[in-house]
């Protein structure tokens, strides 16, 4: 209602009461988002994992399974954990990260290019395990990625590359790198396995 602009993410879920939007803008959340916050009074986000508290400004915001990323893109924000009493202020270029599991947070310089792939149709990946780079091909193609990848937990996965038309010439690009092959199973299924 205040003009502000939300690009919404794969498995992503956000929502507001109309009528307290008057008193205190503020969204509950969950998954992944970029906000191009309108001025004005405070900018509240909730989610399980964390809170993002802003004035004006833009950011993304990564709430999935336990993990809380905020990166600032343009003015300041405050994060603060849903967990613990951790909460850091970022301005443009850093990002907060916590960890509720281990009830750590930590804030750090990063490129808006490596956090901001998906709004760019891209996918980026640094030494990211590889069982979570199937479970992205999963939730940006809408498909069910099983494997039977000996060992999977120490392949991790570095590089950018293009989102493909699918999420079978996504998996033949990750595939190769790793000596793996894939099959279709049905039309939203697909089975990793080792060469």
């Amino acid at each position: 209602p205040d003009g502000s602009v939300v690009s919404l993410n794969a498995e992503t879920s956000l929502s507001y009461q109309p009528y307290w939007w008057s008193f205190g803008r503020s969204l509950q959340f969950s998954g992944e988002a970029f906000f191009e916050v309108a001025k004005g009074e405070q900018f509240t986000v909730h989610s399980a994992e964390g809170k993002t508290q802003v004035l004006g400004t833009s950011f993304n915001i990564y709430a999935r399974n336990k993990d809380y990323k905020v990166f600032c893109r343009t003015g300041k924000v405050k994060v603060s954990s849903s967990k613990t009493a951790w909460n850091a202020d970022i301005t443009a270029g850093e990002m907060a990260k916590i960890d509720n599991v281990n009830e750590v947070g930590e804030k750090t310089k990063t490129e808006y290019k490596d956090f901001m792939w998906w709004k760019n149709d891209k996918f980026s990946f640094v030494n990211e395990n590889l069982a979570n780079v199937f479970a992205e091909i999963e939730r940006q193609f809408d498909v069910k990625v099983s494997n039977k990848v000996p060992n999977i937990a120490a392949l991790e996965m570095t590089g950018s590359f293009e989102k493909h038309e699918n999420a079978a010439e996504t998996l033949a690009l990750i595939c190769q790198n790793f000596d793996l092959n894939f099959q279709k199973l049905n039309e939203n299924t697909y089975l990793v396995l080792k060469k």
